[in-house]
């Protein structure tokens, strides 16, 4: 998949080097926002497991006081549409 984003993205931008691009992409992996084990192929992606762990860190970092009501805050019923992109 990060193939065709970087060659879409140097169509629209054809002074993005290829190394800016590979970079950008190890970045982003890096900071889990395409799933610290790679299992996310599109940034945005949500998931059950991944919300889950997102309310968990923002209740032992005290943004949020506990609740077993996070499922109310996402919905994953357009993630297929997105997978077949």
């Amino acid at each position: 998949m990060a193939a065709a984003t970087h060659a879409e993205l140097a169509r629209l931008n054809p002074d993005l080097r290829p190394e800016d691009l590979d970079y950008s992409h190890k970045v982003m992996r890096d900071y889990g926002l395409l799933g610290a084990d790679g299992s996310l192929k599109h940034l945005g992606e949500i998931s059950e497991p991944r919300m889950l762990k997102f309310g968990e860190d923002m209740v032992r970092a005290g943004a949020l006081g506990p609740s077993d009501a996070y499922q109310k805050a996402f919905t994953v019923k357009f993630m297929d549409a997105l997978s077949a992109q």
